[in-house]
């Protein structure tokens, strides 16, 4: 399983909520805008950025159109 990075993961979670801009996700998960690039910024892997990878690859699964 190729782990996706931290920004990947933001960018994949505002596709999924609709949300336009980082700031419109912080908000929706309340929290300061100013956690993202702290996020951003990580460089190792962990046990839950591989759990996020996986449960957004099963959700473009189960989003996909048959002729995808």
């Amino acid at each position: 399983m190729n782990v996706l990075s931290p920004e990947e993961i933001i960018e994949q979670v505002k596709i999924v909520t609709g949300d336009r801009f980082d700031s419109d996700l912080a908000k929706r998960l309340n929290i300061d805008k100013q956690s993202f690039p702290q996020y951003k910024n990580k460089k190792t892997v962990d046990l839950q950025q591989k759990i996020i990878t996986l449960l957004l690859a099963e959700v473009r699964h189960t989003n996909k159109t048959p002729n995808e």
